[in-house]
């Protein structure tokens, strides 16, 4: 954008593009990030303080291997278990499910072999670039003295329970994931607190996880205004697309003028969307943990139960549990007896696991019918952009995300191709 800088001098000046991001999760702030390094002037926008919502409780992994959406071949077959279960690893609440069903058949779709081929190697391409992306964000920031690479354990009880899930594994093999299949003894030098019980893994070296999540988020933030960017404390209530300009409405105060706006809200952003005429199928996985502050017994990298689904993570704050989907939206009340049973769980697998004192949380995960992310330009709004609905994957793609995004924005060639993230999907 550029204007005259002086009455008949011809001379002209650059003017930054001024952009506002609704949402200071890590995705939010890896948009921040990357647009400000095109040199946009970005105002970040949150009700509350960086890092406070699905960002602040997750499982602390930057799953780069994780390339297979959540819906597989025969899934179907399992909803009425998921129905019954309230406590599965994958579990749905009976009084969400009639506003669910547009999303439960998408989602179940997904699933046929040809599309889960093809959403895996969309996956792919962004896991393919998160890491070399997040590589200098890191550095520059101070973030990278939070991040482990000590690669991730997938734990089974028994052969048998390996080789069912052979055929995931080997999709992942398939598109470039490294996979070591290991026994009870390596399983014991790599863990010596596991249970005996638990005699293979999958070993991925590739993965790296980090010891503060939320520090993560508020570290990239600081280095975001370290660099001019500034961050708003404030509810937005609406954006408005006028012919003239983008205007941006915070709760208790006046309408504020952009050249663009990205919704960058994880699972509120249908708020925002909706009034703009924008509804995709974007719903809610509702995800629980327990932090142990003293679990007396010492993990090296994050270790996932196979056989229930949810995740055991090192953290300086103590062992993080956690994980598994419940769909129930954004209303119900928190089911804490999930978190207390994968701990319960959790001490079979850890004998001599200390539980006193944990923490409890549940947040929303953004989550897509096809596990895929919106990113692009909102369907029949070309100023207003969307970055949201990565599920279980918003760390490990925040920083991929901000530079396709910051690509889109400015009309540049992509880093990878973005038409499996088309917000025009299920809109």
């Amino acid at each position: 954008m550029f204007r005259r800088s002086g009455f008949g001098s011809g001379l002209v000046e650059r003017v930054a593009v001024r952009i506002a991001v609704v949402g200071a999760g890590i995705i939010g702030v890896n948009a921040a990030l990357a647009l400000q390094a095109r040199g946009a002037e970005v105002v970040l926008f949150d009700r509350a303080a960086p890092g406070q919502g699905a960002s602040f409780g997750n499982a602390g992994c930057f799953a780069f291997s994780e390339v297979t959406p959540i819906s597989m071949p025969g899934l179907a077959w399992s909803v009425p278990g998921m129905l019954a279960d309230p406590h599965g690893p994958l579990a749905i609440r009976w009084s969400y499910l009639p506003r669910l069903a547009p999303w439960l058949m998408a989602f179940l779709k997904a699933g046929r072999s040809a599309e889960v081929a093809r959403i895996s190697d969309a996956l792919s391409a962004l896991c393919a670039r998160a890491k070399a992306e997040y590589a200098p964000l890191l550095a520059a920031s101070g973030a990278e003295a939070l991040v482990r690479r000590e690669g991730a354990l997938f734990v089974f009880r028994d052969r048998k329970a390996l080789e069912a899930e052979l055929p995931e594994w080997e999709m992942k093999r398939a598109r470039g994931i490294t996979v070591e299949e290991i026994g009870p003894e390596r399983l014991r030098e790599m863990e010596p607190a596991l249970s005996p019980d638990y005699t293979c893994a999958f070993h991925v070296p590739d993965w790296h996880h980090t010891v503060n999540p939320e520090a993560i988020v508020t570290t990239l933030a600081a280095h975001f205004r370290s660099k001019g960017g500034r961050l708003r404390r404030a509810e937005v209530d609406r954006i408005e697309d006028r012919p003239e300009r983008l205007r941006l409405k915070p709760a208790g105060a006046p309408a504020e003028p952009f050249d663009r706006i990205v919704i960058a809200c994880g699972a509120h952003s249908l708020h925002l969307c909706a009034p703009l005429g924008y509804k995709p199928l974007l719903d809610t996985e509702r995800g629980y943990n327990l932090t142990l502050p003293d679990p007396q017994v010492t993990l090296t990298r994050p270790v996932c139960v196979m056989d229930k689904g949810y995740f055991m993570t090192p953290m300086e704050m103590g062992l993080r549990v956690g994980g598994g989907v419940e769909l129930g939206g954004l209303a119900a009340a928190p089911n804490w007896d999930r978190p207390e049973r994968m701990v319960s769980h959790a001490e079979t697998v850890l004998p001599g696991l200390n539980r006193a004192g944990g923490a409890q949380w549940m947040g929303f995960r953004p989550s897509m019918p096809d596990s895929l992310p919106v990113i692009g330009k909102m369907p029949g709004h070309e100023r207003l952009l969307v970055a949201f609905g990565h599920g279980h994957m918003g760390l490990t793609l925040g920083a991929v995300t901000g530079r396709l995004l910051s690509e889109i924005a400015f009309d540049a060639p992509p880093c990878v191709d973005p038409a499996p993230y088309d917000p025009a999907r299920f809109a």
